[in-house]
């Protein structure tokens, strides 16, 4: 139950880092550091995991990140919402998140693999570390009162926070099976896979241009 913690706190962590850095970078900044987290997941899989990885490897992940890179607005670089437009605490946040991100499905691997355990057991005791943390923090920080008051104040946040919270599971529940079946370094090139799927749903739901 101890170990599971150290998971569910890099994952506290990486969640924290993503939204804190879009106060600083544009969402596809933040896109482009997310399409690297491969290599990241990789080099974390290397010293939690001991696995060892052939340089093809390494260079197809650089390659994908690269891809990303290419997809997003290689003829915007010059305007004020460019891909590369970023800050030192912006910076510090997406290496935070990466970091920590790549951290937490290696050692959910490892978990998994070492103490023979379920996705949905590890799942369940991610998260209810997750809420500790995370309501510890509220409290600390004095802003659980004012998080119950925002709920009242807006009548249809609860149906968002519903969808939002049902969405979170099944997707979790995805998530951590493909960490049990594949492991980490399939599961992080699956997320960025994703990344592009984001980009093109964004597109139609906000009506954004893609060349």
């Amino acid at each position: 139950m101890f170990c599971c913690s150290f998971s569910s706190l890099s994952n506290v962590l990486s969640s924290w880092f993503q939204y804190e850095s879009l106060k600083y970078v544009s969402f596809t900044s933040q896109l482009l550091a997310k399409s690297s987290k491969s290599i990241f997941v990789m080099i974390l899989g290397s010293i939690i995991n001991k696995k060892r990885y052939k340089f093809i490897e390494y260079l197809s992940v650089t390659v994908i990140g690269f891809g990303v890179f290419l997809f997003c607005d290689v003829d915007d670089l010059d305007s004020a919402n460019s891909m590369i437009v970023t800050t030192l605490p912006g910076l510090i946040c997406l290496v935070g998140y990466l970091i920590s991100d790549s951290y937490t499905s290696n050692w959910q691997e490892s978990l998994i693999k070492n103490h023979s355990m379920s996705s949905m057991s590890l799942m369940f005791i991610t998260n209810l570390y997750s809420c500790i943390f995370t309501l510890t923090s509220l409290i600390h920080q004095d802003q659980l009162i004012e998080s119950i008051n925002f709920i009242r104040e807006h009548d249809g946040i609860m149906e968002h926070i519903i969808l939002l919270s049902l969405t979170s599971a099944v997707g979790s529940i995805f998530i951590f099976i493909t960490i049990q079946k594949f492991g980490a370094l399939i599961f992080s090139l699956i997320m960025t896979t994703r990344q592009v799927l984001s980009i093109v749903l964004s597109s139609i739901m906000y009506q954004h241009s893609l060349t």
